[in-house]
This record gives C-alpha cells, sequence and structure tokens, in this order.
C-alpha cells in the first residue's frame, strides 16, 4: 500500500523552480532549495515591476498526485494559505518592502516538509528613494529661508515707514512748538507795549 509506506515518511522540502517578475523576466531558474541567501544574493525589483510569480515542485515520487503544498509571503502575509494542489503562485502590486516567499509540502499521510524560502525586495519609486526625501529637504529648506528673508525685508521696510511716520510726526510737533513759542513772545511784547502806552498816558 502506497499509503502505508508513506506513514512517518520525511519529505523533502519543495524546489523552486524559476521565480519570474513582469511576465517572462526569470530571475531563478533552479533545482535545490533556497533557505539561505547572502544579502547580496537578493534580487531587488524596481517598483513598476512589482509583480512576481513563483513556481515550485517536491521531489517526492510517491503518490504525487496527493502532495498539497502552502505557502506565504513574510513582509505581505504572514499565515500559511489553506493546502492546495498547485505548484504555481502569483502576486502583484506588491508595496516597497523586504520579502521572503516560502513554501512547504504535506503527502497524502498529512506529513509536512520543512519550508524553502526565497527573499527578495520591491524598490520603492524614486519620488520615495533617499535622494528625494533628501532634495524635498533641500527644497523645504529653501522654502523656509525664503520666506524667512521675504519676512525679514517686509519687517524691516514696515519699521522704516514707521520711522519716517515718527520722525515726520516729531517735526509736526517741534514746527507747532515753535510756532506757539512764537505767538507766546509776540504776545507778550504787545502786552508790554500796551502797558508801556498806557503809563505814558498817565
Amino acid at each position: 500500500d502506497p499509503q502505508k509506506s508513506e506513514v512517518g515518511q520525511k519529505i523533502p522540502s519543495p524546489l523552486i523552480r524559476n521565480v519570474t517578475f513582469a511576465e517572462d523576466s526569470i530571475i531563478y531558474m533552479g533545482s535545490k532549495p533556497l533557505n539561505v541567501l547572502s544579502d547580496t544574493l537578493i534580487p531587488k525589483l524596481p517598483y513598476a515591476e512589482n509583480a512576481i510569480s513563483f513556481s515550485y515542485a517536491t521531489p517526492y515520487f510517491n503518490n504525487s498526485l496527493a502532495t498539497r503544498y502552502s505557502h506565504r509571503l513574510i513582509g505581505y502575509d504572514e499565515d500559511w494559505s489553506p493546502w492546495n494542489e498547485a505548484t504555481q503562485k502569483d502576486f502583484t502590486l506588491l508595496p516597497p518592502g523586504d520579502y521572503e516567499f516560502q513554501i512547504k509540502a504535506q503527502n497524502a499521510t498529512l506529513s509536512e516538509s520543512e519550508p524553502t524560502g526565497y527573499a527578495f525586495k520591491i524598490m520603492p519609486p524614486w519620488y520615495r528613494t533617499i535622494w528625494a526625501f533628501l532634495a524635498y529637504a533641500l527644497i523645504l529648506g529653501m522654502l523656509i529661508y525664503v520666506i524667512f528673508k521675504l519676512n525679514t525685508q517686509r519687517l524691516h521696510l514696515k519699521n522704516e515707514h514707521l520711522e519716517r511716520l515718527v520722525y515726520e510726526r516729531t517735526n509736526e510737533i517741534w514746527e507747532q512748538h515753535k510756532e506757539i513759542v512764537k505767538k507766546t513772545v509776540a504776545l507778550k511784547r504787545q502786552k508790554e507795549e500796551i502797558a508801556t502806552q498806557h503809563n505814558l498816558m498817565e
């Protein structure tokens, strides 16, 4: 009985056969598990081509029609999918970030394999890169500087205007004061003259 021979048998991890993005661009075509990847080997996909497809299988030939698979995409969905017989999984419109696709197999006796993983990265669009944020910061800084200079100039012109008004008003008051002094002096003289004439008439 094939199923009895499978009981307790260790199932090998699935093999990721190929990985494609942008519908037909192959970035991996291998035949061994990819449980360990150095950072330098992690492919970086452009944001405009953020659709990726995985094809996988298991080197398990005993009752292979009963083999089922479960997958998850760490960084997008941490939960394992329901078991199914599909040997391909597509992802579309992935946001920028670091991901790892994991796939595991299960045989007819519900024995599970260790998962196989494939790491990749979706790059951010140009307007969300570090250089773009530096440019935003530079533009913002220049804008703040321009606003500060314009405001400073406006305050300076306003102060000059106020100083000119104060100066003009002070001159007006001073001229009025001098006119009052002149009139006061003139009145005093007139009084003295009237008093003198009055004394002479007596």
